[in-house]
């Protein structure tokens, strides 16, 4: 039973681990480029969706980035 916790959230701290490193497809700056959003909460939480949304698989590249930002804004 031990065994098996250990090694689940061994698991759970990798992911953690990967999505903290994970490089943006897309800087800040590039996102207010695209949306016309100003520095602020707005902007972070874009970032975060775009992050959770690379971590995910849903965005590969730069290319797949602007176009869910272009949907959404």
């Amino acid at each position: 039973m031990d065994f098996a916790f250990l090694t689940m959230r061994q698991g759970l701290l990798g992911k953690a681990r990967r999505f903290m490193v994970a490089k943006p497809v897309l800087t800040a700056e590039r996102i207010m480029e695209i949306t016309r959003l100003d520095p602020g909460p707005e902007l972070g939480k874009v970032l975060g969706e775009l992050k959770k949304l690379q971590f995910l698989g849903e965005i590969k590249n730069e290319t797949n980035a602007v176009a869910w930002l272009s949907r959404r804004f």
